[in-house]
């Protein structure tokens, strides 16, 4: 299976709740020896980065959130979204509540509860709040009104005091890629170069190709 670093012409969408999502975003990766590749994220207004580990095998992009009842150590406190001027919780009688399979508890807000094959899981209040990105011109570009999870209780979360979430790469509609545009690559440069700077998640048409493309069998 080759990794496939041109993108087609993208087209913008409507973002899930209800925003005219941007053209040409890229998110630059950074690999790392013990958990693969991992990316830093702006939240909210105002913003703070957080550095995610990037997965394929899911669908939500979830944090850590204040109040944290039951969370793995790391080094950046919860992420506190008291303070924070764009953020709302999700309606749990939404479309997109549904799509992230929520449940209504008894404040009305929106649950969800992510399970994963290595038998960790987290629940928490499905959210929306502004994420800011690089644009293709090395602009930041924000884009209002992505859903999130926002974690109170993560079990076995165990991958390292640095890391405050997943970025979560699925296919499905709940996923940031889909929530953001209708089409995005990951483009990988040297795989086994930690260094690399060409290592991007790009939504839209900056795809052009560095260098060879790597199958997963140079790994």
């Amino acid at each position: 299976m080759t990794i496939r670093a041109k993108l087609e012409r993208f087209k913008p969408k409507q973002n899930f709740t209800g925003e005219m999502a941007p053209n040409d975003l890229r998110i630059p990766l950074s690999c790392r020896p013990d958990h693969g590749f991992v990316t830093n994220i702006s939240i909210g207004e105002p913003d703070i980065y957080r550095l995610v580990l990037v997965d394929t095998g899911s669908n939500i992009f979830r944090i850590q959130c204040y109040p944290c009842k039951k969370c793995g150590d790391q080094n950046q406190i919860p992420h506190y979204y008291v303070d924070k001027s764009t953020y709302s919780k999700v309606s749990c009688d939404s479309w997109t509540c549904r799509e992230f399979d929520g449940q209504c508890n008894e404040w009305l807000e929106c649950i969800y509860t992510s399970a994963y094959m290595d038998y960790t899981w987290s629940r928490g209040i499905v959210s929306a709040d502004t994420l800011h990105f690089i644009t293709s011109d090395n602009e930041v570009e924000s884009v209002p009104n992505v859903a999130f999870g926002c974690g109170t209780y993560n079990y076995g979360d165990e991958f390292g005091y640095e890391y405050s979430g997943i970025l979560g790469l699925g296919t499905n509609k709940a996923s940031v890629m889909t929530q953001i545009g209708s089409q995005f690559s990951y483009c990988i440069g040297h795989i086994k170069d930690i260094n690399d700077s060409y290592s991007h998640l790009i939504i839209g048409d900056e795809g052009e190709v560095r260098g060879g493309l790597n199958t997963l069998g140079d790994l």
